[in-house]
Parts: C-alpha cells; sequence; structure tokens
C-alpha cells in the first residue's frame, strides 16, 4: 500500500518564492499549495487541511500576518507543522512563534538545502504520529 502524499500549505506574499518552494515540494512528492496572503492561507487551511506550513511571518499588505495565521491555524489544530521562512529577525517575535509551536525558525535569504531538510522532517514528524 502507497502512502498518501502529504500535502504542505506555502504561505508567502512573494509569488515567484511562493511558486519556486510549491515547485520544489511538488519534485520532492508532497501535494504543495500557495497562498499569497493570510486571508487566502486561511480559508485554503479551512478547505484542505495541509499537514505542514511554510509560512512567511511578514506578508506584506495583507491585513492577516503569518501570526495571525500562525495563532488561528494552531488554534483549529495544534498539530499541524509549521516552518517558519522569514526575514523578521527579532527575538520577541521568534519567542512568540515558539509559544505557538513552532520549532524551525529559519531567516531569508534561503536556498532549498537550507529548509528542504526541514520540510523531510517535519514530513517525518506527522508520519509518526499517523
Amino acid at each position: 500500500m502507497t502512502e498518501e502524499p502529504l500535502k504542505i500549505l506555502v504561505v508567502e506574499d512573494e509569488e515567484d518564492i511562493a511558486h519556486f518552494t510549491c515547485k520544489i515540494l511538488e519534485r520532492e512528492g508532497f501535494v504543495a499549495f500557495k497562498a499569497l496572503d493570510g486571508a487566502t492561507a486561511l480559508e485554503f487551511f479551512e478547505k484542505e487541511h495541509p499537514h505542514i506550513l511554510v509560512l512567511d511571518l511578514d506578508l506584506g499588505y495583507s491585513k492577516i500576518d503569518g501570526i495571525d495565521v500562525l495563532e488561528k491555524i494552531k488554534k483549529e489544530d495544534s498539530s499541524v507543522e509549521c516552518i517558519m521562512i522569514t526575514r523578521v529577525t527579532e527575538e520577541e517575535m521568534k519567542a512568540r512563534v515558539r509559544e505557538l509551536g513552532v520549532e524551525v525558525y529559519l531567516n531569508k535569504p534561503l536556498y532549498p538545502a537550507d529548509w528542504l531538510p526541514k520540510v523531510h522532517e517535519a514530513a517525518q514528524k506527522v508520519r509518526e504520529r499517523g
């Protein structure tokens, strides 16, 4: 019996980065979706219930920022794995997202070799939980 591919939601306001990230994740065997703003991310989450989030904290002009997205999603499903990829480097912000259960907080700019192993680690956790 083959395993269902895990679903990953990439929440990133820079469309090129979101598209590129999704393409890499799809090549790795994941089902990847992108949301360019917070409201779209929350709508998508309600509809698809992804297993993993790759989330940018600063969502540009979005009325709902990455912290809001994270808080709402974690309230709905605390088991969702989240990898924070952002330019925001304040220690206070890092502490806040860790309180919300984020273990991986990576600073941009990044290459796939920086974040892809973290996605695979998150996927392993999801699979182990069943």
